[in-house]
């Protein structure tokens, strides 16, 4: 199979190295009875690959080519030593006199076969033997079963890269100073490997569900060895649940895979899936083997829960459908038997599913100082699916970001770039569905402020700018990223929100532009590394816009609705007033509007007050206190607690 380049060769060649080293290393393995040669002569035939394919093409079979490559270094290997020279004379007479093929080595090795004819499972075991440590035993098994990198394995433990290669390293040396045997542990031995194993083959299948890395958001030949071994333990393990639970949460899982990218490749998420494409001959196994799971009686251990879990979603036509509160159940049982951070995001996830988004939040936010989950992607991009569904849209989006910084997968990563974007124009929208509603309620029937005279008006707005610009003036270095009660902003978003209402003015009210023209002029931080000068400068050029002559007469074009000057500077005064009081409470200063300010606002914003809450932005009104004045009525109305 000829290629057209060197690069066309390498990614050929790196595309099956990822497919058949595994296999490669296992035979190998099989003759030289020592992981770490067998992995420096699977690598030494990579090299070959290197050298010879992109002259002479890919062979019609390339993982033969590399297994034969290989296992004639093997034998050249054995040959050198004394006491495999019997057996050499009679492999390697076949060697030097036929075209070996894959054929010949499996009829060759025939008579080596032991328990079970798997050479994969046997390296599983190996890797899994008790003399290494537990972490030991996964890392190295991911590296030669699974053909993870270093780097991989060190995702999916949530662990530095440096500590997986320290591993792997002691781990080879470790086996190859205790002589131990390639082979499947025969009798009690099993039982106690068997926990490693099953994480070993769990992790494998999970890499290849969703690849921690790559162009490619899953690796499915990863998640087929994993079933094909799942399946093998099953038959020499058939009394144990622990196995069957594995196998049951394997097949309910591959299930899905064909639903969990797009046309395109693009990641789909579970509750965005369609499921009809779930492969129903798949979830069959999968509900066949939690039966016999449960058959065999006793506690459920943790696949079996988690398999539990597949199972809900599988019984399921829908994310509507689903029974959530079982499955926050089952996390809660599993988290009692595995003390993991991942398990109390999973729950934390179904918890949000059963009972709102707010449950989850505080379970989530639990775990943000988490020492294993600092890196680990899924943990933002839960959260800022929670303050999505929220309607805290620009947290949404930086949590967005920030997992998309942290994923090394470019499909996901593209996947929560997406989602931040998303969130971005939904924060932009839900400041749009103010200025909306408001110019729907004022087209015929504005606000008492903007039927005063002009003269009231100027003066209530500089008083409102007075208001908010001294809060600005008054934040310290480390209060940009605190919250501000009753908002989902944070300082620095609430100064950036009023600074951006501040940049429409001029292009609104001189030149005549659509609010969603200035829209798309403005998106995103306008403060940069200057917060205060951002302000001052965008308030001082709204001020200006507003006193020109006839400002205030103009028409302001309010996407669905034309909105007089006036009206929108009223408008703009009741957003200053009220975010003041939000900034001057989040940091501390003086929380006293203007006099008249209060009073003015509240005027204004009682005829639309109803449609702001609607819009999701504004809590529910808080009743206000007896004998209230005006500036704590206005809080109240707009779901403040003064």
């Amino acid at each position: 199979m000829a290629v057209s380049s060197d690069d066309d060769a390498r990614r050929a060649i790196e595309a099956v190295w990822q497919i058949e080293s595994a296999r490669v290393i296992a035979g190998v393995a099989r003759i030289v009875r020592d992981l770490g040669i067998a992995e420096e002569l699977a690598q030494d035939a990579l090299v070959a690959a290197l050298e010879q394919w992109p002259e002479s093409g890919v062979p019609d079979n390339p993982g033969a080519w590399l297994m034969a490559t290989a296992k004639h270094r093997a034998i050249d290997l054995v040959r050198r030593k004394e006491r495999y020279a019997r057996k050499l004379e009679e492999l390697g007479h076949r060697l030097e006199v036929e075209d070996p093929s894959e054929q010949d080595f499996a009829a060759a090795e025939a008579a080596a076969d032991g328990d079970i004819e798997d050479d994969l499972l046997r390296l599983v075991f190996t890797a899994c033997h008790p003399v290494l440590a537990t972490e030991a035993r996964v890392a190295l098994a991911l590296r030669l079963l699974g053909g993870l990198t270093t780097a991989e394995i060190a995702r999916a433990f949530l662990v530095a890269e440096a500590t997986v290669a320290q591993r792997i390293v002691r781990a080879k040396k470790t086996l190859a100073n205790a002589g131990v045997p390639f082979e499947v542990p025969q009798g009690p031995q099993r039982g106690e490997r068997l926990a490693s194993v099953l994480e070993v083959i769990y992790l494998i299948f999970n890499e290849g569900y969703s690849a921690t890395a790559g162009d490619d958001m899953m690796r499915p030949a990863l998640c087929e060895d994993a079933l094909r071994l799942g399946r093998v333990l099953a038959g020499l393990m058939p009394q144990e649940p622990e196995v069957h639970g594995l196998v049951a949460l394997l097949e309910l899982q591959a299930s899905r895979l064909a639903a969990r990218t797009g046309p395109s490749g693009e990641p789909v998420l579970l509750v965005d899936q369609d499921r009809r494409h779930w492969d129903r001959l798949l979830i069959r196994r999968g509900f066949a083997a939690l039966a016999r799971a449960d058959a065999l009686g006793g506690p459920p251990g943790p696949y079996v829960l988690q398999a539990a879990v597949a199972a809900c979603h599988a019984r399921a036509f829908g994310a509507d459908e689903t029974d959530w509160p079982r499955i926050a159940q089952l996390y809660e049982a599993l988290s009692r038997q595995v003390a993991s951070p991942v398990v109390e995001l999973n729950r934390a996830v179904a918890v949000a599913m059963a009972y709102g988004p707010d449950e989850g939040l505080k379970l989530v936010d639990e775990l943000a100082g988490e020492p294993a989950l600092r890196g680990y992607h899924l943990l933002p991009s839960v959260r800022g699916d929670l303050l999505e569904r929220l309607g805290r849209h620009t947290e949404a989006q930086a949590e967005f970001e920030r997992a998309a910084a942290l994923t090394r997968n470019e499909r996901e990563r593209a996947l929560l770039l997406g989602r931040a974007e998303r969130a971005a124009e939904a924060a932009f929208g839900g400041l749009m569905v103010i200025i909306l509603v408001r110019a729907a309620r004022v087209r015929g029937e504005y606000g008492d402020m903007a039927a005063n005279n002009k003269t009231e008006i100027l003066r209530m707005h500089g008083l409102a700018l007075d208001f908010f610009s001294a809060g600005v003036h008054a934040v310290r270095n480390d209060q940009w990223d605190a919250p501000t009660p009753d908002t989902a902003w944070s300082v620095r978003d609430l100064v950036n929100h009023l600074v951006v209402e501040q940049l429409w003015v001029p292009p609104l009210v001189r030149d005549g532009k659509t609010i969603a023209q200035v829209g798309d002029a403005f998106e995103g931080d306008q403060l940069g590394d200057d917060p205060v000068g951002a302000w001052d400068r965008a308030s001082e050029e709204a001020r200006a816009a507003f006193r020109e002559a006839g400002a205030l007469d103009r028409i302001v074009h309010l996407s669905y609705a034309d909105t007089p000057g006036a009206a929108y500077c009223a408008q703009m005064t009741t957003d200053a007033a009220v975010h003041g009081w939000d900034l001057a409470r989040a940091i501390g200063t003086d929380e006293r509007m203007p006099d008249g300010l209060a009073t003015a606002a509240l005027r204004e914003v009682k005829p639309y007050a109803s449609e702001l809450h609607k819009s999701g932005l504004f809590a529910p009104p808080v009743p206000p206190p007896p004998e209230a004045d005006d500036q704590t009525k206005l809080l109240c109305l707009l779901g403040r607690k003064p």
